[in-house]
């Protein structure tokens, strides 16, 4: 049994190969972030995340959120310049933004 997901925004490109989806890139705008959501039936937790771009790796596992990123997990939560979460190893790394207006923050449960 698979987990869902959702991801909205403004735009939204699909690239392939050989009629399968590879990668899914979502592009928000200051007003409308994208939107992703992904809920998964091995963790309790779900993940949601906002972003100017999103860009989803399908066959990889890996999510790169750019842009006013803040990512959700389950009681933690995580923002930054950029974020980048590897979906089958549960790893979240985040970035403060190049002109340094984005700084790095989090709050976890312990």
């Amino acid at each position: 049994m698979q987990g869902s997901l959702t991801l909205s925004a403004e735009k939204i490109q699909l690239f392939s190969s050989q009629k399968e989806v590879t990668k899914v890139i979502a592009k928000g705008n200051k007003n409308k972030l994208a939107h992703y959501k992904q809920n998964q039936p091995n963790q309790s937790r779900f993940i949601e995340a906002t972003a100017l771009n999103i860009t989803y790796l399908i066959k990889k596992e890996f999510v790169h959120l750019e842009g006013k990123a803040h990512l959700v997990q389950g009681f933690d939560s995580f923002s930054g310049g950029t974020l980048d979460y590897d979906i089958k190893n549960d790893k979240v790394i985040a970035q403060k933004s190049k002109d340094g207006t984005e700084r790095v923050r989090f709050k976890i449960k312990l």
